[in-house]
């Protein structure tokens, strides 16, 4: 392949794929707002009914490029004359349909005291639906054209009557003549239509000059994206039908093949930018396209997140356990990250898995018995994720905290059993938040069943979830109290070292000194992280009531998840053992030797 084969190869493509996204957006947009309100409008329907014929062009288009340029023999005369025939049916509706999306705007929008005008005007309906009918009588005789045309090509190619040749020229260049007439006639409509508007809008114009308004009226608004629609129609339509004209004549004169692809990446570019001008020119097409964009972004982010939170605690889950294995024995400290790990990571593909099925089997989610039992479960992984966070914050400070105090030495001295007990104290939390969100789902249940009525139900989920939501972060209070208390201490253990460090003359890089500064990075990591998360939370709760326009619970849920993966990444960091197995593992993806002991230090 040359390259400059290559170089409209993926212009080709660029334009096949964008443009169907576009025009499948189209379609999609409508009829979910077909859906909502059961009732579609003139101008969606075509525009709807435009997209699908557009988007069917792009596949011949694609279809035929493929065969002809990766695999030319696949092109046989079953599948040319199947390709010629759809191509002409789907291209013969696609300028019809966007000749008729202009007269629409030029009824719609308009404004004429002529009778005839009027008239039209009250039956716009009919007058389209004549025109759709009327375009058929320029669609059947060239498809008439093409099937003979195409017999007088198979008999010539095959070697009998070998004088049908000039015959075949002629019906070619027939062809190519009905194919003009079935341009031609649309874009002049448009044309005129085209005029008319800018007529219509001086008209309006001249009118508020004279009485002295603005400009800036919902007529003259529309005006303009009218014309907008219709300008850039008639200028891609040009450079698409004169394409095709140069490709029709080179091909009857055997030019070369270049003039083709250029003349065919040309008429691409038509129905592909068109759909877009007419997405940002409709103000639902573009609220729609921002808020998938932004959702789209947003569900990127969160995809990664998951990835992140999953990939990390995976990594660190096996590496402790597998330094377990090889030495028979485990630290403290590891049992809290191994335990810490293997919940966060439970909890990643509990939620990925939850998400998955409820769009694939949202019925069996929605029932009672399966919410309150994933409403538990969440609770549940929630709840060890904090406490072993806190759990890991209170280990720090008892095992590098320097206090003199009794009391803080007896709690040094049985580190693990005061890790321990925290963990089964925090046991009692846990039931006392499952008894109570149970309370709640029961009575937001009991009433959804009572009364029926759309407005009581929607009040009544609402104020269940805040309440819901409430009680899961109120639980939260306590450990994020206690993990601050020893961020604290810890901040004070470490000034009282570097004053001794400074009145003993020594370096301040002392192995105490680091330990400090590790410890409180994974602790301040923690709080500032878990802080963001309940101020999403508090934000969540005081604009719930509009909770469909600002999509604020979506964004809790990013920040929400961003808590662990990012915690999670900050613990690798500062464990010297996981940094050095890390640095193995991407040495290793890079295909370089290992030398971890120099990075790792």
């Amino acid at each position: 392949m040359s390259f400059f084969m290559m170089i409209a190869t993926v212009a080709m493509m660029a334009e096949i794929i964008l443009g169907s996204l576009a025009n499948v957006f189209i379609v999609l947009v409508n009829f979910t707002g077909c859906i909502k309100r059961s009732k579609i409008s003139l101008a969606d329907r075509i525009l709807t009914a435009l997209a699908i014929f557009r988007f069917g062009l792009l596949c011949i288009i694609l279809m035929n490029w493929c065969s002809t340029v990766f695999d030319p023999v696949l092109l046989t005369v079953q599948v040319k004359s199947f390709i010629c025939y759809a191509w002409a049916i789907t291209n013969h509706f696609n300028t019809w349909l966007a000749t008729i999306l202009s007269i629409l705007y030029l009824l719609k929008i308009g404004n004429f005291s002529n009778l005839i005008f009027l008239g039209l005007k009250e039956k716009i309906k009919s007058v389209i639906v004549v025109v759709l009918l009327g375009s058929l009588a320029f669609l059947f005789p060239n498809l008439l054209m093409m099937n003979t045309c195409g017999k007088v090509q198979a008999n010539d190619h095959s070697g009998n009557l070998t004088g049908k040749t000039k015959l075949a020229y002629i019906l070619n260049r027939t062809v190519m003549m009905t194919f003009t007439l079935n341009n031609v006639v649309p874009f002049t409509i448009s044309m005129i239509c085209f005029l008319l508007l800018i007529y219509s809008l001086c008209k309006h114009l001249k009118t508020m000059k004279l009485y002295r308004r603005g400009c800036q009226d919902p007529s003259t608004m529309a005006h303009i994206k009218a014309l907008q629609a219709v300008i850039s129609f008639l200028l891609l339509f040009s450079m698409f039908f004169l394409s095709l004209i140069i490709s029709g004549h080179s091909y009857m004169k055997s030019l070369d093949e270049p003039v083709h692809l250029i003349c065919q990446v040309i008429g691409t570019l038509y129905p592909s930018s068109h759909s877009y001008i007419l997405i940002w020119g409709n103000r639902k097409f573009k609220q729609a396209l921002v808020l998938t964009m932004v959702q789209s972004l947003f569900g990127a982010i969160l995809f990664v997140e998951f990835i992140l939170g999953i990939s990390a605690n995976g990594f660190i889950a096996a590496v402790n356990i597998q330094d377990w294995l090889k030495r028979r024995k485990i630290s403290s400290v590891d049992q809290i990250l191994t335990a810490l790990a293997i919940c966060r990571f439970t909890e990643f593909w509990f939620v990925f898995i939850l998400v998955s099925l409820y769009n694939v089997w949202s019925d069996l989610l929605i029932s009672e018995k399966m919410i309150k039992i994933n409403t538990v479960l969440l609770t549940v992984s929630n709840h060890f994720n904090v406490w072993l966070a806190t759990c890991l914050s209170i280990f720090y400070f008892l095992k590098i905290g320097n206090f003199f105090n009794s009391i803080f030495l007896q709690l040094k001295w049985r580190v693990n059993k005061v890790v321990s007990v925290t963990l089964l104290a925090s046991l009692v939390l846990l039931f006392s938040s499952i008894i109570l969100t149970n309370i709640q789902l029961d009575a937001w249940f009991h009433g959804f069943k009572s009364n029926m009525s759309d407005g009581s139900i929607l009040d009544n989920s609402v104020q269940v979830t805040k309440t819901i939501l409430f009680t899961k972060y109120l639980f939260t209070f306590i450990p994020l109290t206690v993990t601050l208390m020893t961020f604290l201490l810890l901040i004070t253990s470490l000034w009282r070292h570097l004053k001794i460090m400074q009145l003993s003359a020594r370096e301040s890089r002392h192995a105490s000194t680091t330990a400090h500064i590790r410890a409180l990075e994974t602790v301040t990591a923690f709080i500032l992280l878990y802080a963001i998360v309940l101020l999403s939370f508090f934000v969540l709760i005081s604009r719930f009531e509009i909770l469909e326009k600002s999509k604020l619970l979506f964004y809790h849920q990013i920040i929400g998840y961003a808590h662990p993966s990012v915690h999670s990444c900050v613990l690798i960091l500062a464990d010297n053992k996981l940094r050095q197995a890390s640095l193995k593992v991407l040495w290793w993806l890079r295909g370089k030797p290992q030398n971890t002991q120099r990075l790792g230090s």
